[in-house]
């Protein structure tokens, strides 16, 4: 009991410090508890996008692309890819748990204009199923059309400028091709 008194009373005697000090602590937990909440947010937001956009809550591959995954091989792919998709979808136990169902082909290119050349990761798909997961109806930049025909791609904006290419124009594009399906979690 003492030494709470004695405590409260050094507490009292230069007011300066003590107020200083707990200023100190307070504007330190201030900064811990917003750099918690931001890193925890932007770490939250990296593990959901690499989920919508490339692994899904579950992906569903043949074994053989499983172990070649980073080569995607064509030569592996699921045959009756709408099937198992129809599959998974229709499973009971995922009713309600499971928002999207893609089926996408994920392949390497080497896009071409004129002289320029660069490589990149394409993702082909069902435009309906991905205008969503890829948040293309606001990521098109202004002049820019949301995939209306066979053919069409939608490219970044920096491989854009590296290529010389503008809105509407054509690219020549070198493509291998592998088939996964993905499914995004509620």
């Amino acid at each position: 009991m003492r030494l709470h008194t004695m405590a409260l009373r050094n507490l009292g005697r230069n007011r300066r410090r003590t107020l200083l000090a707990s200023l100190s602590v307070a504007i330190a937990m201030l900064i811990v508890m917003f750099l918690d909440g931001f890193i925890g947010g932007f770490m939250g937001n990296i593990v959901s996008n690499y989920t919508k956009n490339d692994s899904g809550d579950l992906n569903v591959t043949t074994a053989a692309y499983r172990e070649r995954q980073k080569f995607m091989p064509l030569s592996e792919y699921i045959r009756d890819s709408a099937g198992v998709a129809g599959a998974i979808r229709g499973l009971p136990e995922l009713k309600g748990k499971v928002r999207t169902v893609a089926q996408r082909v994920r392949f390497g290119v080497i896009l071409s204009s004129g002289a320029n050349s660069k490589a990149a990761l394409g993702i082909a798909g069902d435009p309906e199923t991905e205008r969503g997961l890829l948040m293309l109806d606001r990521s098109i930049q202004g002049g820019g059309r949301d995939l209306a025909a066979p053919g069409d791609a939608i490219i970044g904006v920096g491989i854009a400028k590296d290529l010389g290419l503008k809105v509407g124009e054509r690219a020549c594009a070198l493509i291998k091709a592998s088939h996964i399906i993905l499914a995004i979690g509620a």
